[in-house]
C-alpha cells in the first residue's frame, strides 16, 4: 500500500543495468527508453506501490471476482489490458477489489455505478498526475535546473525526479483525501436537500457556459509557451470565479467554461465577473456568456439534459461582452404602487428603496429581445439580454454621504486624528488641506465659539492656519452661517464624482491607446507627475497618502521594465490597496525621449477604487493621457472586486470636471473648507 501522509518514503531497491554497481542516471527519457522494466521499479517504488504479481486469471481465482468484471474495473480506471500472462494485480488492487466487493454485498453501491464512479475518478486522477509533473518541470525551470531548450519530462534528470517526488508525495496523498471529502461532502448536501422535491434522476438545474471570442484566431497568433499561459489564466479565471460566487465548475471546454449555480442570480454574476476579468486580462479575449434553467441529469459528475444544450447554444449566440438567457427566467417586476409599503415618512421610504451600500448590486436588467431568436434544435424562444444594476449614489442621500467622506478618510490613513467631541481634528502638520483640516460630521459637544478656539489653537501650535471641512453632514446645523458670520472665508470649493466602474472603464478603453507602466509602489516616471502636482508639498503627501517613505523605492532602468503584474485571481490585494500608473510617450525634441506624459493614483476600498493625484503635462492634454492612465487603474480595481470609483475636483477645474463627465463620473457631493480669518490667525 502507498505510505500514508507523514510516513518515511520507502527506500528505493538496486535497479538492474547492464553494468553492475551503477544507478540509472542521466535523461530519464534515455533511460526508459534503454531499460523500460528498470525504470518502472524504480517508480513504482519510488511511490511506495507494489509491483504486479498476478496475472488476471490467479487474480480472478484469488479475489473470486470473474476475470471480465476484473478487465471492466480497470478499464474503468484508466488502465489498459496486458498481453495475456502477464503480471498486472498487486498487492494494492487486492485491497481495492475487497473494499468494492464489501461495499457492493451490503447493497451500498452496485456494480455499473461503480464502474462509472471508477470512470470519473480515474480521469481526475490521470489530470491531476499530469498536472502534479507539469508544475514540478516547470518549478525546476524557473530555477534554472533544466535549461531553457529542456523544459519538458524528457529532459528531467533522474535525481531531480526523485527529489520532486520524495517532497510533493506526502503532501499530495493528504490533500487529495482532504479535498475528496470536501467535496463530497457538499455532493452529499446537494444530494439530501433534492430529495424529496424532484425525480429519482433529474433534478432542477441553472447551467452557463461562458467562451472566449476569437480565441481561435489568438491562438494562431501565439507560441505554445504563450498558448499554455493563456489557458492556464483563464482556467484560473473560471475555477476562483465560479466557486467564490456560490457555483461548480462542471468542466472546461477548451477555451470555455460550464458552470452550475445554485439560482438564477448566481448564474448572471458569475457571466458577469468573468466578463469583467477577461475584459481587463490582456492574455485573453473578450467573454460572452449564456444561462438557462431545467431539468438536468447528474450523471458521472457531468450534466445533460435540455437546459444545458439550451445554455450552450444560447452562449454561442450572444454577443461579445454580453449574457443572454431565457426571457422567462426574469424575476417578477416589483409592483409599482407607491402607496404599497408607506410610512408616511418622505425620508424613511426614500431610505428603504436604497441598497445599504453604495455599489452593492440591485439585481441585474433584464431586456427582452424585440424579436424571438431561433435557437438551433430547440426553435423559436423569446431571449433577453441580463445586465447587473448598479447603485451608484449620485446625488448622494446623507448616508450616502457619510460612508463617501469615511471612505475618502481613509485614504489618509496615516494622519493622526484628535477627537474634539464629534468632530475630528486632522494634524499631520504639513501635506494638503484635508489632512490638517477639521472633519465636522457629528456635534463637538461645546459651543461654536469654544470649538472654533480649541481648533485655532491646535492648528497654531502646528503654524498651519485652522481649517474645518463644511459639508452635507456638518454639525452643529447651520455651521456654514455661523463660520461666515464670523469671519472664516470660503475655501476651494469641491466636488465629489462618482460613477460605475465597470462604465468608466468601457468610456476610457475607446480613448487613445498610449505606453503604460503601473505598479503598487510609487516610481520615478510616476514621481515626475507628482512632484509637479503637488509642489511643496510633494514629500508630505507621498507620506500621508501612499505611505512612501523613500523617494525612489523603485529601480527603473527603463521602459517597460516596470510590468502590469497581475495579481492572482482572488487575491487582488497581495500587491497593496494602492496602484500607481504613469503614460509615457516620447517628448517632441529630435532626440525623442520618452518623458512622463501623465499619472493617477487608485485606492482601492471595499467596493470603492478611489482616484487621486491625476495630473497631465500641460502641452499634452486633449489627446487622452488621462483616460489611458484611468484606464489602467480601472482595470486593476476590477481586478480586486470595486464596482464604483469616486475622485474630487475642485469646482473652478470645469475642464476637469468636463473630462471626468465624459468619462462617466456624475456629482454626488459637494464640500468646502472655512479657513480662519487672517486676523484671528495671527
Amino acid at each position: 500500500m502507498a505510505p500514508a501522509a507523514g510516513e518515511a518514503l520507502p527506500r528505493l531497491p538496486p535497479v538492474p543495468v547492464p553494468e553492475a554497481g551503477r544507478r540509472l542516471h542521466g535523461r530519464a527519457a534515455d533511460a526508459a527508453a534503454e531499460h523500460p522494466e528498470a525504470m518502472a521499479q524504480l517508480v513504482t517504488s519510488m511511490l511506495g506501490i507494489h509491483p504486479p504479481r498476478w496475472t488476471v486469471e490467479q487474480f480472478a481465482a484469488k479475489t473470486e471476482v470473474p476475470a471480465p468484471i476484473l478487465l471492466r474495473m480497470r478499464r474503468s480506471l484508466g488502465f489498459p489490458d496486458l498481453p495475456s500472462g502477464e503480471a498486472a494485480f498487486s498487492e494494492d488492487d487486492l485491497a481495492i477489489v475487497e473494499v468494492i466487493k464489501t461495499a457492493i454485498d451490503a447493497g451500498a453501491i452496485d456494480l455499473e455505478r461503480q464502474l462509472a464512479l471508477n470512470r470519473v475518478l480515474g480521469s481526475s486522477m490521470a489530470r491531476v498526475s499530469s498536472a502534479a509533473v507539469a508544475a514540478f518541470v516547470e518549478a525546476l525551470t524557473v530555477e534554472g535546473r533544466l535549461s531553457a531548450e529542456g523544459s519538458t519530462i524528457d529532459d528531467l534528470d533522474l535525481a531531480q525526479l526523485v527529489d520532486a517526488v520524495k517532497i510533493t508525495l506526502p503532501m499530495l496523498d493528504q490533500t487529495l483525501g482532504l479535498v475528496w471529502r470536501r467535496h463530497l461532502a457538499s455532493a452529499a448536501q446537494r444530494a439530501v436537500l433534492a430529495v424529496g422535491t424532484e425525480e429519482a434522476d433529474t433534478h432542477t438545474a441553472v447551467v452557463g457556459f461562458a467562451d472566449l471570442v476569437e480565441f481561435t484566431e489568438l491562438t494562431e497568433q501565439l507560441n505554445e509557451a504563450e498558448l499554455a499561459a493563456a489557458m492556464d489564466r483563464f482556467d484560473d479565471l473560471a475555477y476562483d470565479t465560479v466557486s467564490a460566487l456560490g457555483g461548480r465548475v462542471i468542466k472546461m471546454i477548451g477555451d470555455e467554461v460550464m458552470f452550475a449555480a445554485p439560482n438564477v442570480e448566481c448564474a448572471a454574476a458569475i457571466a458577469w465577473r468573468l466578463i469583467d476579468l477577461c475584459d481587463v486580462d490582456e492574455s485573453l479575449t473578450t467573454l460572452r456568456a449564456g444561462f438557462a434553467s431545467g431539468p438536468a441529469i447528474d450523471q458521472d459528475g457531468d450534466l445533460i439534459g435540455p437546459a444545458v444544450n439550451l445554455a450552450h447554444r444560447l452562449a454561442s449566440l450572444a454577443n461579445p461582452g454580453t449574457v443572454l438567457a431565457p426571457a422567462d427566467l426574469a424575476p417578477e417586476p416589483e409592483p409599482d404602487d407607491a402607496a404599497e409599503g408607506a410610512t408616511g415618512d418622505t425620508d424613511a421610504d426614500e431610505a428603504a428603496k436604497l441598497p445599504s451600500e453604495p455599489g452593492s448590486t440591485t439585481g441585474f436588467a433584464w431586456s427582452p429581445l424585440r424579436l424571438a431568436r431561433e435557437v438551433r434544435g430547440i426553435g423559436q424562444l423569446k431571449l433577453a439580454t441580463v445586465r447587473p444594476e448598479v447603485h451608484v449614489p449620485s446625488p448622494a442621500s446623507p448616508a450616502e454621504v457619510e460612508q463617501l467622506s469615511d471612505v475618502a478618510g481613509r485614504a489618509f490613513a496615516k494622519v493622526p486624528i484628535e477627537a474634539l467631541g464629534g468632530w475630528s481634528m486632522r494634524v499631520a502638520g504639513g501635506g494638503r488641506r484635508r489632512a490638517n483640516s477639521v472633519d465636522t460630521h457629528g456635534l463637538p459637544g461645546l459651543e461654536i465659539d469654544d470649538a472654533l478656539r480649541i481648533v485655532r489653537e491646535r492648528y497654531a501650535q502646528l503654524e498651519l492656519p485652522a481649517r474645518v471641512i463644511v459639508s452635507p453632514l456638518s454639525d452643529p446645523e447651520g455651521l456654514d452661517e455661523a463660520l461666515a458670520e464670523r469671519g472664516w472665508q470660503i475655501e476651494a470649493p469641491t466636488v465629489v464624482m462618482v460613477g460605475d466602474l465597470r462604465e468608466i472603464r468601457n468610456r476610457c478603453e475607446r480613448r487613445a491607446k498610449v505606453p503604460l507602466v503601473s505598479h503598487h509602489r510609487p516610481f520615478p516616471s510616476w514621481l515626475v507627475g507628482f512632484d509637479d502636482l503637488a509642489g511643496d508639498t510633494a514629500e508630505a503627501d507621498l507620506a500621508i497618502m501612499y505611505g512612501a517613505a523613500e523617494r525612489s523605492p523603485i529601480v527603473e532602468p527603463g521602459l517597460g521594465t516596470l510590468q502590469r503584474d497581475l495579481p492572482k485571481p482572488g487575491a487582488p490585494l497581495a500587491l497593496g490597496r494602492r496602484r500607481f500608473a504613469a503614460a509615457l510617450e516620447p517628448d517632441d525634441n529630435p532626440e525623442g525621449d520618452v518623458e512622463t506624459q501623465a499619472v493617477g493614483a487608485g485606492i482601492v476600498d471595499g467596493p470603492w477604487l478611489g482616484v487621486f493625484s491625476m495630473w497631465t503635462r500641460t502641452a499634452r492634454r486633449r489627446r487622452g493621457l488621462a483616460a489611458a492612465v484611468l484606464s489602467e487603474l480601472a482595470a486593476w480595481g476590477t481586478r480586486a472586486g470595486c464596482r464604483l470609483a469616486y475622485l474630487q475636483v475642485e469646482e473652478s477645474n470645469k475642464t476637469g470636471r468636463s473630462v471626468y463627465g465624459k468619462l462617466g463620473f456624475t456629482e454626488a457631493y459637494r464640500y468646502h473648507y472655512r479657513t480662519e480669518p487672517e486676523e484671528d490667525a495671527s
